[in-house]
């Protein structure tokens, strides 16, 4: 499994990309536990998800299990998520049921076919925690 997880400072987001090849349940998990890793780590909210050259072969009880594992993440609640797949993606019916299921939930998830509609939308102000500044707790 190859992908790729940091900090953009230009944009203020964390960037998961460079994901190739199908990927299982249990991988798409550990980049779920590594990014909101660094979600706290960075103090930073707002994901860029770019799926563009993924064969995401989960079916929809597992895509449950997916919005299920998002609904425990410690970060969700308050995350915003912008997820970029290939227009001629076959898993597009699934992949609109899990932006269905977290949306239901209260959580920020939409499915983009453009990276710059994307970053629009991810770094809009009328609905983003932005990345935090950095306080201490007194």
């Amino acid at each position: 499994m190859k992908f790729n997880i940091k900090f953009d400072p230009v944009n203020n987001i964390i960037r998961i990309s460079e994901l190739s090849n199908e990927l299982t349940f249990n991988e798409v998990k550990d980049i779920c536990n590594r990014c909101s890793t660094m979600v706290l780590e960075q103090n930073c909210y707002l994901i860029l998800c770019d799926i563009d050259q993924l064969k995401l072969t989960l079916d929809t009880l597992e895509m449950i299990d997916l919005a299920k594992l998002v609904q425990e993440s410690p970060t969700a609640s308050e995350a915003k998520t912008a997820i970029i797949y290939n227009e001629n993606y076959t898993g597009i019916e699934n992949l609109e049921f899990f932006q269905q299921l977290c949306t239901a939930n209260g959580y920020r998830l939409r499915i983009f076919t453009s990276g710059e509609n994307a970053l629009k939308w991810l770094t809009s102000t009328s609905t983003a925690n932005t990345c935090r500044p950095f306080r201490i707790q007194l």
